[in-house]
């Protein structure tokens, strides 16, 4: 079997085969190789040409129907995102309420202890105004015995002292009470 090139300056090509069957099968592939190469050296018939303007259509078509999904798609999971960007800020909102409301509750507690202590801080300055008015009729008491004798005087004075003493102690623990009270109250209202 002999393949002769159309280059000249190619060798030829022989081949040897003691089998009939190999000869043709090879005969078989040159012409099928020839008429292909003939074929493409041809020009396209009308029928060939409009198929393959339909295959071209149709591949810019399924082309532009895949960028079209793709843009879709690269939608969806920007839409997906987006979404669960939006669950997970609302969530950490709720957390964010759910301690904001407890911090409400806590310092609404507070200002009731407050208010229950300014309450009793009140209630210990009226007694404590009432021992001193009861301090100050002891007094007067003491000034009108003191004038019957002197020495009795002397005395008195003594004991009125002792309860101006004892009187100014009072309204001075009260005062302080009540400022303690007033800048604990004001140091809670700041934090809160």
């Amino acid at each position: 079997f002999t393949i002769k090139p159309l280059d000249k300056k190619k060798d030829v090509f022989k081949f040897y085969s003691s089998q009939l069957r190999v000869n043709k099968l090879i005969l078989q592939l040159c012409i099928g190789n020839h008429d292909l190469f003939m074929r493409r050296r041809k020009v396209d018939s009308i029928e060939v040409q409009q198929m393959k303007a339909q295959a071209k259509e149709e591949k810019a078509r399924k082309k532009m129907e895949r960028q079209i999904l793709a843009r879709e798609k690269q939608m969806r999971e920007d839409a997906e995102r987006a979404k669960e960007e939006m669950e997970r800020r609302l969530f950490q909102l709720q957390d964010e309420a759910r301690l904001a409301n407890e911090a409400l509750l806590r310092s609404e507690e507070t200002a009731d202890l407050l208010a229950e202590k300014a309450q009793i801080a009140e209630d210990e300055a009226k007694l404590l105004a009432h021992k001193a008015a009861e301090a100050e009729q002891e007094r007067q008491r003491l000034e009108v015995t003191a004038m019957k004798t002197k020495e009795e005087k002397r005395l008195m004075e003594q004991k009125m002292r002792e309860a101006e003493q004892l009187a100014v102690k009072l309204v001075e623990q009260s005062e302080r009470r009540c400022e303690i009270i007033i800048t604990i109250a004001t140091l809670s209202v700041c934090f809160n």
